[in-house]
């Protein structure tokens, strides 16, 4: 079979898939329908209803108003000089007339007629005269004007209560007391309970803001106030407080049966109206709808499963070549080819499969050749970026060097320079006594020695830097005796500070510069006094291990605060402390010790904590692999 062919056989199986998707969306369709047409109806349904409450509550009003401005109802008023025994004859009489209003509107239960303090001076219902109303919204509002109080459940009567109320005016335009009328709540159920074209299981009811029903239910008739509703409806009800109709498509009653209803509140009264009708009863000439459309969906599968069974079963395993086929050659075995023997278009497209893996393998093996080629002058070019931006990295480096440099020893040259310049100077201009001219002899002869030492820790970095110069002379070393002779240095040029000195008693020499372990200990001891500039104790211990030699120098100076310590060995480093502006130095004692060591294959670190003092220690091989003739050059 031509797969023309069989496409024919696979639009038939399309157009009855087809066929079954209109019925299941007809039957959508029509289900959409009848809802619409219900919440059309449920919308209408509210809305006549709402209208009916709020014209029955305004028509009371007007009974009430038309009531209060009638010209006999000045005679219904109390006198003051009235006797206050309510049996008395006049009240009896008073009363009558009172009941003969009453009788001419049917649609309220009693009258009252409250004097202005809130006592019930006259009522159709005489059990309630004499009772004081003071408090009651209806009496307090009724004094001011015209007032409807919502329809709310009562709890003294057990039923849903509605008062209605105005004042009445004397002769003389003053207020002489307060008329009311009780509306009868079975007259608003009448209008609730109307079904107006909800159908057989259709019902609207009114409830307050506290869940309470006030009007009867068609499926709890008969049943005593209070009753409550919980439902979804109620709930969205009274939360939303919709002025317009909300709809609720579907949703449990207070039955328990499964409803479509509709929902919206009466600001002005304070209730919500809810209209409610079974969903049995929508959807009742659906089912049979529903069933012919499942019974002819399932025998448009079931011809559609034969058929494309049937289908499947004539290019399946050709497809299954095809897929094992194209896996391999995505895969990336290019040498692979389908073998499919047929005359139709399955086997032009396995012929074409092939065709394609075959320029795929002559590109491939073009493109990674390629590649290998571009891979290759990519890497020269990367190494070449490399070189150029460390070239570029150096000469920026050198040139930061270069500035901080000059900056450092011109700050720190200028001020030996200016002692010698300043006291040669006195020397030469003026003629001074034997002992102020070795005293200014002796300052600049220290002046010039500090200047000598800036010098030489200059040229020693700048001999470091370069890598030629800073030369090394090994020789056989006693450390010990090097250590005594710097603390005896130091003791002489300071009476602020004590030294205490822990030295092993034997002790062999090492092999080391002489001159460059000396330079370190002076540099050290130096720092110790300097940064201890209230004097101190400074304390230099020596320790031998079975490997090296372990020299630590401390003091209880300034310390060095936490963010210096990795930087407190780099070139012009100084730490960031307020306490040592005053404190010379051009930041490269460290630098040259540090460089000493490391050529000496040991370690120097320090261990600070401001304000406690600083301890620097370093160490020293006790056997150094000798260079040729005994000299190293770095």
């Amino acid at each position: 079979m031509k797969i023309g062919t069989r496409a024919v056989c696979i639009l038939t199986i399309i157009v009855l898939l087809s066929v079954a998707a209109v019925s299941f969306l007809s039957f959508q369709l029509i289900n959409r329908t009848i809802t619409s047409r219900v919440i059309d109806q449920l919308e209408s349904v509210l809305m006549l209803k709402s209208s009916q409450i709020t014209t029955y509550f305004d028509e009371r009003a007007k009974d009430v108003l038309s009531l209060v401005n009638s010209e006999d109802i000045a005679d219904l008023l109390p006198l003051e000089n009235e006797k206050q025994g309510r049996e008395a004859k006049l009240v009896g009489g008073k009363r009558e007339k009172l009941q003969e209003r009453l009788n001419l509107y049917p649609d309220f239960l009693y009258f009252s007629i409250l004097e202005k303090n809130g006592e019930v001076y006259l009522c159709t219902n005489k059990t309630h005269e004499g009772m004081l109303r003071t408090n009651a919204r209806y009496f307090v509002e009724g004094k001011k004007g015209l007032f409807t109080d919502t329809l709310s459940y009562d709890i003294s009567k057990s039923r849903p209560a509605m008062m209605i109320s105005a004042p009445v005016f004397d002769d003389e335009g003053k207020l002489g007391a307060v008329f009311v009328g009780e509306v009868d709540p079975t007259s608003v159920s009448a209008i609730m309970t109307e079904r107006s074209g909800l159908g057989e299981t259709g019902e609207t009811y009114l409830i307050n803001n506290y869940n309470s029903v006030l009007t009867e239910l068609r499926k709890d008739a008969g049943s005593s106030f209070p009753q409550f509703i919980y439902t979804q409806m109620a709930q969205n009800c009274l939360d939303k407080k919709p002025t317009a109709v909300f709809f609720n498509p579907e949703y449990r009653d207070y039955a328990g049966d499964v409803v479509l209803g509709a929902s919206m509140y009466l600001r002005e009264e304070g209730l919500g109206i809810i209209a409610e009708i079974d969903r049995g009863e929508v959807y009742v000439h659906t089912k049979e709808l529903r069933n012919r459309i499942l019974l002819f969906a399932s025998v448009i599968v079931a011809l559609s499963l034969g058929l494309g069974l049937l289908l499947t079963r004539s290019i399946r395993g050709s497809i299954q070549i095809l897929t094992e086929g194209s896996r391999r050659i995505g895969a990336g075995d290019l040498a692979h080819r389908i073998e499919i023997r047929r005359k139709d278009e399955i086997g032009d497209f396995a012929l074409s499969f092939n065709t394609m893996a075959e320029d795929l393998r002559k590109r491939t093996s073009k493109l990674d050749n390629t590649l290998k080629d571009l891979r290759k002058e990519v890497a020269e070019r990367k190494m070449a970026e490399d070189r150029i931006k460390k070239q570029n990295e150096r000469l920026k480096e050198l040139d930061r060097m270069k500035s901080e440099f000059l900056s450092v020893a011109a700050h720190e040259l200028r001020t030996p320079l200016t002692s010698i310049l300043g006291f040669s100077e006195i020397l030469l201009k003026r003629k001074l006594d034997k002992e102020r001219e070795n005293k200014f002899l002796k300052i600049i002869n220290e002046q010039s020695q500090s200047l000598s030492g800036i010098i030489n820790d200059l040229l020693d970095v700048t001999r470091i830097e370069s890598g030629r110069g800073f030369e090394f002379k090994k020789s056989p070393i006693q450390i010990k005796d090097i250590i005594l002779k710097n603390v005896d240095l130091f003791k002489s040029q300071t009476d602020k500070h004590t030294f205490k000195v822990n030295l092993p008693s034997h002790l062999s020499k090492i092999e080391a510069d002489k001159d460059r372990i000396d330079q370190v200990i002076e540099n050290i001891l130096s720092n110790a006094v300097k940064f201890s500039p209230k004097g101190g104790k400074i304390g230099v211990s020596l320790e031998k291990t079975d490997k090296d030699l372990k020299v630590t120098v401390s003091d209880t100076g300034l310390g060095i605060p936490k963010k210096d310590l990795p930087h407190i060995f780099d070139r012009f480093h100084r730490a960031d402390n307020v306490s040592t502006d005053a404190i010379g130095g051009v930041g490269l004692g460290l630098t040259i010790a540090k460089h000493i060591i490391d050529s000496h294959k040991g370690r120097i670190w320090v261990e600070s904590e401001p304000g406690k003092g600083s301890s620097f220690s370093f160490t020293l091989p006790t056997k150094i692999a000798k260079s040729r003739g005994g000299r190293w050059v770095l």
